[in-house]
């Protein structure tokens, strides 16, 4: 309930009344009766607006709405597994990198007053990523072609941007580029450790659009499932205004029926890397996969829901919460 609270508080009331328009018209329903079936579920359920109009609970059963990761129901899984002081690790890229050093597979150098340092780093980079200390979703994420700068150029402009975390470009493998070759297009395992267990929750194929350089959906990616045992991606992507891709508007490539390469090695380096800190049992990992072997890019503690349950196949009606409580309980 105290969840419940704060979250009405910090609501954008603005953007909920405009969804509540959306669903209505959509859905050819009263507003009033859209409108107490979102605040009904957001008690019930502990589903916000966006999860109501993502998961198209308008048109589920109650039963089926039982089914579904909610912000609510995230926010207790988060509490439950992962340790907050713990959780510090993954808010930091310089300690999560430190951390997960024999993962990343990339050189990367942390911006303090080490000009030199920096100097020598980039004589052997065509380009270095540059990124934030704490921003999400891709944000103030930046990549650099080192011969567009004078050495002394790039340094004070990566330091006026706090963009202190320079890292050697993951080179992802080239059936990965073909989707869309802006962007590193991501893998997003979550991962379970239940104390005596660690289990793959879902995967996530997470592609760029409009040329830009991240793949998030908030930067205007989109994203479908990858078959955990297969590596195989069986629906169409989605975004987050609901368009459905069954190939990339940018290229034409194909997204139904694509395999990722190197796919146990994908799994083997995130069921690996959710062993190295005990006590943070719900991790969402964003991999890089390559040539030859996959670059860990980050870990998240607090993995977005959303993008694990958007209704990318037809007919949709069912969410991961069943499988998720059948992890937590696996002995």
């Amino acid at each position: 309930m105290k969840y419940i609270i704060s979250r009405i508080m910090k609501m954008d009331y603005k953007e909920f009344f405009n969804k509540v328009s959306e669903i209505s018209k959509e859905n050819n329903k009263n507003k009033i009766i859209v409108f107490f079936d979102i605040i009904y579920c957001g008690f019930k359920y502990g589903a916000g607006y966006m999860d109501y109009y993502l998961f198209n609970f308008i048109n589920l059963t109650k039963e089926e709405r039982k089914t579904f990761i909610t912000r609510g129901i995230n926010n207790t899984i988060v509490q439950k597994l992962n340790d907050p002081n713990k959780m510090k690790i993954f808010t930091n890229k310089v300690s999560f990198n430190k951390k997960f050093s024999k993962y990343l597979n990339r050189r990367w150098l942390y911006l303090d007053d080490n000009f030199k340092e920096f100097e020598e780093f980039i004589k052997t980079q065509e380009y270095i990523f540059c990124k934030p200390l704490a921003l999400r979703s891709g944000e103030g994420i930046e990549k650099y072609k080192v011969s567009d700068f004078k050495p002394k150029k790039l340094y004070n402009t990566l330091i006026e941007k706090n963009q202190l975390l320079v890292e050697e470009l993951a080179v992802q493998h080239k059936q990965m580029s073909k989707i869309h070759p802006a962007s590193v297009n991501t893998i997003r395992v979550i991962t379970i450790n239940n104390g005596k267990s660690i289990k793959i929750l879902a995967a996530i194929f997470r592609i760029g659009n409009n040329n830009s350089v991240v793949d998030n959906l908030g930067s205007g990616g989109m994203s479908t499932y990858v078959n955990v045992d297969t590596g195989e991606v069986e629906f169409p992507a989605i975004d987050k205004f609901r368009n459905v891709y069954e190939v990339h508007p940018i290229t034409n490539e194909k997204i139904v029926g694509f395999k990722i390469p190197i796919w146990d090695d994908v799994k083997k380096l995130c069921i690996e890397a959710a062993s190295v800190v005990d006590g943070v049992g719900y991790i969402g990992w964003d991999v890089c996969v390559g040539e030859k072997h996959p670059y860990l890019i980050e870990g998240n503690e607090f993995s977005g829901h959303r993008v694990l349950q958007l209704p990318i196949r037809e007919n949709q009606k069912v969410g991961l919460y069943p499988k998720l409580k059948e992890i937590m309980e696996d002995k």
